[in-house]
């Protein structure tokens, strides 16, 4: 979430979101949340090295998923916002003064593979695209990346797409 008052903004990230804020310094500061890449590291790493359309790829996909039901909303585990009010107080929070902000963009973990998981582009380059071309020609190349790699090989990962949403903000 990303909050406009009249001296800052505040940003607000929880699960699988992440904020990338440019202040205009050499490198913008994306942040994100963690706990749920930390939760079953081990399951993941299998994931990760099972062929994407295997028996096997499913049946560690299905252990994952019920590895990560178990601890969702609890402590030790990760927060989603859902339909738990007590989730809020467990987000990372920030702000950023306004008149050091010159773009931000709130992204899900699906889009923001093409950085973070890709590494196809840096977080000056995601934002420069979102600035000049728009959230439809961001997401559209995280699926010529995930297109061009569709056993999952180049870049292991548990699933070829992901949701891939992109809100982009420029004060």
């Amino acid at each position: 979430m990303f909050r406009e008052r009249p001296t800052d903004f505040e940003w607000l990230v929880l699960g699988d979101s992440l904020v990338a804020l440019d202040s205009g310094g050499p490198t913008p500061l994306a942040v994100s949340d963690q706990r749920l890449a930390l939760i079953a590291r081990d399951i993941r790493g299998d994931l990760k090295h099972a062929r994407s359309d295997s028996p096997e790829h499913r049946e560690t996909h299905r252990v994952l998923v019920e590895a990560e039901r178990s601890l969702r909303n609890t402590s030790g585990g990760y927060w989603v916002a859902a339909a738990d009010p007590q989730a809020a107080a467990e987000a990372h929070t920030g702000s950023v003064a306004r008149s050091k902000l010159v773009r931000a963009a709130l992204l899900s973990d699906g889009a923001a593979r093409l950085i973070d998981e890709f590494r196809i582009a840096s977080w000056s380059t995601g934002l420069d695209i979102l600035e000049r071309k728009g959230p439809g020609e961001f997401i559209d190349q995280v699926r010529q990346a995930e297109l061009s790699d569709p056993d999952c090989k180049r870049w292991p990962r548990g699933k070829v797409h992901d949701d891939a949403t992109v809100a982009f903000l420029q004060p």
